[in-house]
């Protein structure tokens, strides 16, 4: 079996949200303006201890943002480290959804400081999800059930200071080291092979922020592609001598001899 550079999903299994009144045109481009201001990195304070999260959206090549921002968190549990994910982008109602672990969630309501999100946990529980913003702060909560599950108060980081020139002003992003995937026995014995194609999303710092599949040949390729990408590393697109976020396509090939 060889491996080429790789990676597949890492979005959380999610549910629908509930049915809900489609946000206004205006409420939606109102809820981008305030939450233009989530892009960067957060340490935030939690009653378990500090969670490290990082928000971007990933830049075309015309040079602009998607509309989408992807957000990624990275604390510990009993000393055990965790890593979760999420999405804000369109959805199919014109309005604005969130992705999360916690479940799924639409636009509810947006101020010039805050924007909330309502919908439905993994479980079935009612869900609300808030960002409120003041000035280098932020406060996020998660509600379910009527229940405050998530309450972090967080601090925005210090941009990296500004590249006055580098010998290589633009460049596309790569791989640093990629690890070899497990071949499943199950597509041995069916005899499936080929080539998984992803699209991943990396932040300014090089995380993995969230991967979409492209082209798969099998689902049962998709489990070792996880594995493959928690185990590699990355280089994000440079541009103009500044680490940006990208967007990208690897693959990860599957041989069996």
């Amino acid at each position: 079996m060889r491996g080429v550079a790789a990676l597949l999903a890492l979005a959380p299994v999610l549910v629908a949200a509930a049915p809900a009144a489609p946000a206004s045109k205006a409420d939606v481009a109102a809820a981008r303006a305030t939450l233009a201001g989530i892009h960067g990195h957060w340490s935030c304070e939690t009653a378990a201890g500090t969670v490290e999260r990082s928000y971007s959206s990933p830049i075309r090549k015309d040079g602009a943002p998607e509309p989408v921002i992807y957000g990624r968190a990275d604390g510990s549990i009993s000393g055990v480290p965790v890593t979760s994910f999420e999405r804000i982008d369109d959805n199919e109602a014109g309005s604005l959804q969130i992705e999360s672990p916690d479940g799924t969630a639409t636009l509810a309501s947006v101020t010039p400081n805050e924007v909330r999100f309502s919908g439905t946990t993994l479980d079935g529980l009612s869900l609300v999800q808030a960002y409120a913003f003041d000035g280098t702060t932020m406060h996020r909560t998660t509600d379910a059930g009527g229940k405050r599950v998530g309450d972090e108060r967080c601090s925005r980081e210090p941009d990296a200071p500004a590249t006055t020139g580098c010998a290589q002003p633009n460049a596309a992003a790569f791989t640093k080291v990629a690890v070899e995937p497990e071949f499943p026995a199950e597509a041995y014995r069916e005899r499936v092979s080929g080539t998984v194609l992803v699209l991943v999303t990396l932040d300014d710092r090089s995380q993995v922020m969230w991967t979409d599949i492209y082209k798969s040949p099998s689902p049962l390729f998709d489990q070792p592609s996880i594995d493959v990408v928690r185990r590699s590393t990355f280089q994000t697109m440079v541009r103009d001598c500044k680490p940006v976020a990208a967007t990208f396509v690897f693959g990860v090939e599957f041989r069996s001899q």
